[in-house]
């Protein structure tokens, strides 16, 4: 078997490759505060809960090093590397399976109006047959209070905040699933109060 010239200095480096990016993530928040307690709507004192999450979980450090000591170093290095990655990533989900959950089965219910759901995070997006029918269910969510916006030729984006809480969302896939039955029903009517409204495009006022 081949050994590989330096292997130790390799392990060092990756070693420190790592506590360099850690640090930098650790520095982030705080670069982004500003702007997070701007769009976010989150106050100081929420921020500062955050932080002592945070806090909070580093003086779980002493339970990592038994955990090196009974494990060796390859294997708990290994797993604790992964799952900060894994961590990280997870920001990026947070909240997306209670919309998936709550679109997807329109799919089924509304075969033929409702072509596709797909996105990332909090980013979903629901594409439809026509673009009138994209059109006509946006105005019948802002009727209901509820703002979404239309994307690309014939799908409507919805993009809820970091913060927003399962009660705020379940009541936003109420009133999507809603808007989507009575374009399903109306059809012509809705299109037509939209377009009274403006807000249809002109192409597809008039076809």
């Amino acid at each position: 078997m081949n050994k590989i010239r330096g292997l130790r200095w390799w392990m060092i480096s990756l070693i420190m490759l790592g506590s360099v990016i850690n640090y930098l993530t650790r520095s982030t928040l705080a670069v982004a505060a500003p702007t997070l307690l701007k769009e976010l709507h989150i106050s100081a004192q929420e921020y500062s809960w955050i932080i002592g999450a945070f806090q909070g979980a580093i003086m779980l450090q002493p339970i990592c090093g038994y955990v090196l000591d009974v494990l060796g170093l390859k294997i708990g290095f290994a797993i604790f590397a992964i799952a900060w990655s894994l961590v990280n990533m997870a920001h990026s989900l947070a909240g997306s399976w209670q919309a998936f959950a709550g679109l997807r089965p329109l799919m089924d219910r509304y075969d033929g109006l409702v072509v596709d759901v797909r996105g990332r995070g909090l980013m979903i997006g629901v594409e439809f047959d026509t673009a009138l029918h994209a059109e006509e269910v946006q105005w019948a969510c802002f009727q209901r209070g509820l703002l979404v916006l239309e994307s690309g030729k014939s799908s409507v984006r919805m993009s809820p905040a970091l913060t927003v809480t399962e009660a705020e969302m379940s009541t936003a896939l109420r009133l999507f699933a809603d808007a989507v039955d009575e374009v399903s029903v109306r059809g012509v009517g809705l299109a037509a109060e939209a377009a009274i409204a403006g807000a249809l495009h002109d192409g597809e006022v008039a076809g």
